[in-house]
């Protein structure tokens, strides 16, 4: 994927363009981009509704990404509108030293694939 978020609605309807159409973007349309997929994700009234129905309250909003090709432009958008950007790679990292650091192996735990997978690494000169 090219970019995060997808091309603006306006934008897709006046050029018949798709959500998510790769071609370089202007700056303004990048930050349009980011205001409709942050409203839409994270501040939709009806997600609003669900959220105080769970648990009324001050919720935070965090966005876990791999790779983001047009990253440095959108990340800091994402992060400016109260969104937590995260690099998977960072969590991943985290838990490696946790696990490590746990002297017991999870074994048969709920949580002990997500463990297996973490401590995995793949022999040197493997793909």
């Amino acid at each position: 994927m090219s970019y995060i978020t997808p091309l603006p609605r306006d934008v897709q309807r006046a050029t018949g363009k798709g959500p998510r159409n790769a071609a370089r973007r202007s700056p303004e349309l990048v930050e349009q981009g980011v205001a409709e997929w942050v409203q839409g994700k994270y501040n939709d009234e009806s997600l609003q509704e669900i959220r105080n129905n769970l648990c009324r309250g001050r919720w935070q909003f965090g966005f876990v990404y791999a790779k983001a090709v047009h990253g440095d432009e959108e990340l800091p958008l994402i992060q400016r509108a109260g969104v937590q950007v995260i690099k998977l790679a960072d969590i991943v990292d985290q838990l490696r030293q946790a696990s490590r650091m746990e002297e017991r192996k999870l074994s048969g735990a709920a949580g002990s694939d997500l463990s297996d997978l973490v401590m995995w690494e793949r022999p040197v000169g493997s793909l």
